[in-house]
């Protein structure tokens, strides 16, 4: 609506809730319904990253947030129901979702721009804690608990599925957009992990900027010889 390409309002607003602090207006109505949610699941998220989800209870979360059992339960009627709102939020739909489907033709050259721009959002996403803390937590205790498993794979295949959209979108002929999102993913994540969620690596730490560029430029290399390798065929 505004009129500006996506590469250009996230090099001014890194986030949804900047723009909205920019703008002076609340993220979302619900921190006023729930004036305490917030601090809730902050305080689930502390506990079940130090101490797991089986050695977590719902009586220290509430101590740890600050609010009396009832409130807790109140919004939370369940553990499982509190890891269900931490586990809502997919980092990779909401930042595809701020950018266009389908460019215009006038704009196709601007793929390597667009994709570099989602990769360091991607990657600069993860100089919050919380989000770090999250991924530890369901790579920690993912392999004992359905709950957890189900949010990785259903967090990674949305996260391919559109990615894989957009990809179609801006690449005509592109031989397997599954499979080269799902590389373009998966390289990022293995700068997460090394970096971040496993900390202490011998491996060089390079910047999100240098990794962002570096990963869009390898992917399309690939994808141009595939596609031409396709059309050969």
């Amino acid at each position: 609506m505004a009129q500006v390409a996506p590469a250009t309002l996230y090099r001014h607003f890194g986030s949804k809730r900047a723009l909205f602090e920019a703008a002076g207006i609340p993220e979302s109505p619900a921190a006023w319904v729930h004036p305490r949610r917030q601090d809730i699941l902050e305080a689930a998220l502390d506990l079940l990253s130090l101490q797991g989800y089986h050695g977590t209870t719902m009586t220290e979360i509430a101590a740890r947030a600050g609010v009396a059992r009832a409130t807790l339960y109140a919004q939370f009627p369940t553990k499982a129901a509190l890891l269900d709102a931490l586990l809502q939020e997919n980092l990779l739909v909401d930042l595809v979702n701020h950018f266009p489907a389908t460019l215009p033709e006038d704009e196709r050259m601007k793929t390597s721009e667009e994709l570099e721009c989602l990769a360091r959002q991607f990657l600069l996403s993860f100089q919050d804690p919380r989000r770090v803390a999250l991924l530890r937590l369901i790579l920690a205790e993912g392999t004992r608990f359905p709950l957890l498993q189900h949010a990785y794979h259903h967090m990674v295949s949305t996260g391919v599925n559109v990615v894989s959209h957009y990809l179609s979108s801006l690449i005509p002929g592109l031989v397997d957009p599954g499979l080269t999102a799902h590389t373009y993913i998966g390289s990022l994540l293995a700068f997460v992990l090394t970096e971040h969620i496993v900390p202490g690596s011998v491996l060089p730490v390079y910047s999100p900027e240098e990794i962002a560029h570096k990963v869009t430029v390898q992917l399309l290399i690939g994808v141009s010889r595939s596609v031409n390798i396709g059309g050969e065929m």
